[in-house]
């Protein structure tokens, strides 16, 4: 617990149960779960954290980002029990802190957070790049569109959920649009399905599972 924060059992297993649905169908491998991970820190809701840009003309902007989560590949993962709780309220809007750092946690287990998490063999690597990097380029061309890469994207997606299955957040970095393909796998698999059916396929393979099975079919009709 940070900033006060008393953490109890609720909030330890809202977080590991989240995080061990990526694992669901991949701890059967030798390696150990989340390997680096060391810490898991809960503030109470979104949190300050010191960043620094560097601008043309070497130029140094120094600021604080809000921010509802955190992956440090030194083995730490920082959230905030607000938004977990926000999210646990809408398990399929697409939008979960939870899965989405610890998605950067499995992106790191090859050495480098670049978006391609350890994949078995050359062979899927190359699936996973022709799938990803097409998707991955249309996300940004599309934020860019609409003046989204620099902009507070997540409320942008919510407000209108029928532009983007995929969180523009995720146009900011192969890394970030793993972690909100994450997102969308597990809470809208059905819209990832029909929208990036290539993306949506090399996530089953990866997580070994259809999350499908899990919600209603959104194209079907129903009556009031």
């Amino acid at each position: 617990g940070c900033g006060g924060l008393q953490v109890d059992d609720t909030m330890r297993l809202a977080v590991a149960a989240q995080a061990a649905l990526l694992q669901l169908h991949r701890w059967r491998r030798p390696e150990p779960i989340y390997p680096g991970l060391r810490f898991i820190l809960l503030y109470p809701e979104a949190f300050l954290t010191p960043r620094v840009e560097y601008l043309d003309g070497g130029v140094e902007f120094h600021h604080e980002a809000d921010l509802e989560g955190e992956s440090w590949d030194s083995g730490k993962v920082i959230l905030s029990w607000a938004d977990i709780q926000r999210d646990l309220a809408a398990p399929a809007d697409g939008y979960n802190v939870v899965l989405h750092e610890f998605a950067h946690q499995l992106d790191e287990e090859n050495g480098s957070t670049d978006g391609v998490p350890l994949l078995p063999d050359g062979a899927a690597s190359r699936r996973w790049q022709q799938a990803m990097q097409p998707a991955y380029e249309r996300l940004v061309v599309l934020a860019d569109e609409l003046e989204l890469a620099e902009a507070d994207v997540a409320d942008a997606l919510r407000v209108d959920g029928e532009a983007f299955v995929l969180d523009p957040y995720g146009a900011t970095s192969p890394a970030e649009f793993f972690a909100v393909a994450t997102e969308a796998f597990f809470e809208a698999p059905w819209q990832l399905a029909t929208a990036e059916p290539a993306v949506f396929s090399r996530m089953c393979e990866f997580y070994q599972m259809d999350p499908r099975v899990w919600f209603k079919d959104v194209s079907e009709s129903s009556c009031c």
